[in-house]
């Protein structure tokens, strides 16, 4: 298939952003992405922009058995694993099995289906964001302290992040007739929401309803402020000690307008969760530019995939010399050898100040066609860890893939 590659520069621009009910985002200067400035550029090594592989496997003991990783955050020397089916696993960096945090229930420390968890690395504390609306706080080595529920007038929530000792949350609003926020920030003692931000109908092309895809709308970044994104933004926020800015904006003739999600909208009924793969469907075949996706950022680089019509693209961004790169993908020399015959595309699924963390063996496709490459020869025996691939079979837990920055 003839490569579709592009290249594109980055401008530092000016971008408002105003909301009549919203005194807490910040008018400030923002980076702006032109993607129609495109021109042709080769694929990029993956050895072009990291020093090595390597591999994480999680321990499956009769306790820790995943059927697949929602979620993964770092803290200290642990590893904390979500699957919202089973709930959060702790694990330590070299993937041995710690011990499970809480339990399924609707007791003291309990939760019924976990939705997401965030993490205060300053003062060592996991928060657990359960599909009942309650929020609990577990110490870095799971200990129970406390628990509240989010105060929900007529909205919910399904992801959450800690910073600055707040709490912030999506938001999804039931009542269409009042104003439907994207975001809100909550008081991390009692669950009530002190502020609301990004109006849907101005931010994310009228979007607020309660299915979606299961892209995480918020972003941890191990030296800085976190993200904030949904599917049909445009822009990518930051959350700061002084309120809600615009971080990265993009700019195209072909990204959705809201006029295009309207006419989309328009079609279907709005109560069916499958509706987003309609839309979504309707967007690619209009060579719609939407869902920002699979985002890391270092001190030189910031990352990002975005997907027209069956095309993916990745965008590369030089904060040093300004110059942004885009092309149909990486080619990933450090851990598949020429016997591979599928490289699959990991997904990243955090990142911090040394490396991007992925999820391997996370379905039963991805599993096999990873034990068929090992098979084969396909994975490369330089990779950190290699000596634990031949542990791995068809009942192995999920893998943790990971590759280091150079420096």
């Amino acid at each position: 298939m003839k490569m579709l590659t592009l290249l594109m520069i980055l401008m530092l621009g000016m971008l408002t952003t105003s909301n009549e009910e919203d005194n807490n985002t910040v008018t400030e200067n923002c980076y702006v992405m032109n993607l129609d400035s495109a021109e042709k550029l080769e694929k990029m090594t993956y050895s072009s922009l990291f020093s090595k592989a390597g591999i994480i496997v999680l321990e499956d003991t009769d306790e820790s058995l995943l059927g697949k990783v929602d979620k993964i955050e770092f803290l200290d020397n642990y590893l904390y694993v979500l699957e919202k089916r089973r709930g959060l696993f702790l694990f330590d960096k070299q993937g041995k099995f710690v011990r499970k945090i809480g339990n399924k229930g609707n007791g003291p420390g309990e939760y019924v289906s976990p939705d997401d968890i965030t993490v205060d690395k300053v003062n060592k504390k996991i928060y657990i964001l359960d599909s009942n609306q309650r929020v609990l706080k577990y110490s870095s080595t799971g200990a129970y302290e406390n628990s509240f529920r989010l105060e929900n007038d007529a909205t919910r929530s399904n992801y959450i992040q800690y910073s600055e000792n707040a709490l912030y949350t999506n938001l999804y609003t039931f009542d269409k007739s009042r104003s439907r926020f994207l975001l809100s920030k909550v008081n991390i003692a009692n669950g009530k929401r002190t502020s609301f931000q990004l109006d849907a109908s101005q931010y994310n092309k009228g979007w607020n309803e309660l299915f979606s895809t299961d892209q995480h709308t918020f972003i941890s970044v191990p030296a800085g402020n976190p993200k904030f994104m949904q599917i049909f933004m445009d822009t990518i926020f930051e959350i700061t000690p002084k309120g809600i800015k615009p971080y990265i904006a993009f700019q195209s003739k072909s990204l959705v307008t809201k006029k295009d999600m309207e006419a989309q909208m328009a079609q279907y009924d709005m109560s069916n969760p499958r509706v987003i793969s309609k839309i979504c469907d309707g967007l690619a075949k209009a060579k719609k530019i939407y869902s920002i996706y699979d985002y890391w950022e270092t001190d030189k680089y910031v990352h990002l995939n975005y997907q027209v019509e069956m095309y993916g693209y990745t965008a590369l961004y030089n904060k040093k010399t300004n110059v942004t790169s885009v092309m149909t993908g990486f080619s990933d020399d450090l851990f598949y050898t020429d016997k591979a015959e599928t490289k699959l595309v990991f997904k990243t699924a955090t990142f911090d100040k040394d490396r991007i963390y992925c999820i391997g063996m996370n379905d039963g496709f991805t599993k096999d066609i990873l034990l068929k490459n090992i098979e084969k020869g396909g994975i490369s025996s330089r990779i950190e860890g290699a000596d634990k691939l031949k542990t791995l079979t068809e009942d192995s837990n999920p893998i943790i893939i990971y590759y280091e920055f150079k420096k």
